[in-house]
């Protein structure tokens, strides 16, 4: 093994453009223009329209677009490049491998950008892309850039000169590591794209069979209806049509709400019999965030605050404006004992006429989330509490209740074997990282 720096690897590294070199982005969805696919920097020319490049959501998008000028000529993004996010959630890093038909873009302020040695570059020391962009990876996840941050501004950050004298270590095993770890990332983007789309057939099933479009005639078989009465009816202030064996309740009528406690650092301890869920332990998705540290009490006089396992959570706190971008109407659906916060609120059925799994899909669906955030007001931190007291739901019988159920659970219950694939091979990705 032997110890490097950064810049000694890399052809060069640079930071993206600021802000105000990208003021004059342009917008081209309606214009007529005919763009220039340049696999060379110097290929470019003056008024020619590149786009930006940025990343959100951990995704390389292109952000607009801007007509190129030699002032941009340090900040241009080349296919393979890498980029590292050097504000915020510092050291996530990506490979530039083109995106929708461009090879070359200007890369924004937040990142850095990576070029390696070409071919005809390379010394015996020189690293590829693809192991660099491990060697970085591995340094994100043993969090080896904590040493490197400046808090100087609002958000913590890293310097240009000290993220090119990173120290690199080269491990003579790379290349047959790299080659496992690849294999397994490959795994893992299968199993996306199989959650992917077993998550799409589950919404639509569940915006179906939730608004009596569908009906299931067994556990598996599913029947449209066709033949079937219906009725002209009002929900949450909107006219639909409904099955006429079907009701409208108001969900407070339906549901018992208890909010969390305002615990304080006295009450939490690192063990203990059960766990304090607060928001950042929920995902989007409604899961338990793994990689969280969680906090445990062992205060038995917080009962009330005790979510049993008969019941959920369910948040009316957070930023979001929009469904499933936010804390706002996520909901915790683990069957288990544990404590909750006052940001959240725990849920149960008043009484058996209706199904607890049943209530959780209606409002987990879109329309449902859209109408929670109705009811969202503040001005950084939004409250929908009051869409507790105020939001319809629509309800067949008990019987078809649990038979939708019964239904959307095994749909569920893919998506959750696959997560847990998933989960295993970033497991081992994690321990190979460690050891480079």
């Amino acid at each position: 093994m032997s110890v490097v720096k950064l810049k000694d690897i890399t052809s060069s590294i640079y930071s993206g453009a600021f802000g105000s070199l990208l003021q004059q982005s342009i917008n081209i969805k309606d214009s007529n223009t005919i763009f220039n696919n340049y696999n060379n920097i110097d290929d470019i020319k003056n008024d020619d329209i590149i786009p930006i490049i940025n990343v959100k959501k951990n995704q390389i998008i292109i952000d607009g677009y801007i007509k190129y000028s030699n002032s941009l000529k340090n900040y241009i993004i080349e296919k393979n490049d890498i980029i590292v996010t050097k504000i915020g959630n510092i050291g996530e890093t990506f490979i530039f491998n083109g995106l929708d038909g461009f090879n070359i873009g200007v890369l924004s302020s937040n990142f850095f950008g990576i070029k390696t040695f070409k071919d005809e570059e390379k010394s015996n020391k020189i690293i590829d892309t693809e192991d660099l962009f491990l060697l970085l990876t591995a340094i994100k996840n043993r969090n080896g850039y904590h040493k490197y941050l400046n808090d100087s501004l609002t958000v913590k950050h890293i310097s240009l000169n000290d993220f090119s004298n990173i120290d690199i270590l080269l491990n003579s095993n790379l290349k047959n590591i790299n080659s496992i770890i690849t294999k397994m990332y490959n795994k893992i983007k299968l199993l996306d794209k199989l959650i992917s789309n077993e998550s799409i057939e589950l919404k639509y099933y569940q915006q179906e069979l939730l608004s009596g479009r569908l009906t299931l005639i067994n556990n598996t078989n599913l029947e449209i209806k066709e033949n079937v009465d219906w009725k002209n009816t009002f929900l949450n202030k909107k006219q639909i049509t409904i099955p006429t064996n079907w009701k409208i309740e108001k969900i407070k009528d339906v549901l018992s709400f208890q909010q969390g406690k305002n615990f304080t650092s006295i009450d939490y301890s690192e063990k203990g019999e059960k766990k304090v869920i607060r928001i950042k332990d929920i995902l989007i998705d409604n899961s338990l965030n793994q990689n969280n540290d969680f906090v445990y009490t062992n205060n038995n006089e917080n009962s009330k605050y005790l979510k049993n396992k008969d019941e959920y959570l369910i948040c009316f706190t957070g930023y979001n404006d929009k469904p499933n971008e936010g804390s706002i109407g996520k909901i915790y659906k683990n069957k288990d004992e544990c404590y909750f916060t006052n940001e959240l609120f725990k849920f149960s059925v008043k009484n058996k006429e209706n199904n607890l799994d049943y209530v959780s899909y209606i409002l987990e669906t879109n329309k449902m989330q859209k109408e929670i955030l109705k009811y969202s007001n503040g001005f950084l931190i939004k409250h929908a509490k009051e869409a507790k007291d105020k939001l319809e739901i629509c309800l067949p019988t008990l019987e078809e209740q649990e038979l939708i159920v019964n239904f959307l659970d095994k749909k569920e219950k893919i998506i959750k074997n696959l997560n847990e694939q998933k989960n295993k091979y970033n497991s081992l990705i994690n321990i190979l990282l460690k050891i480079i």
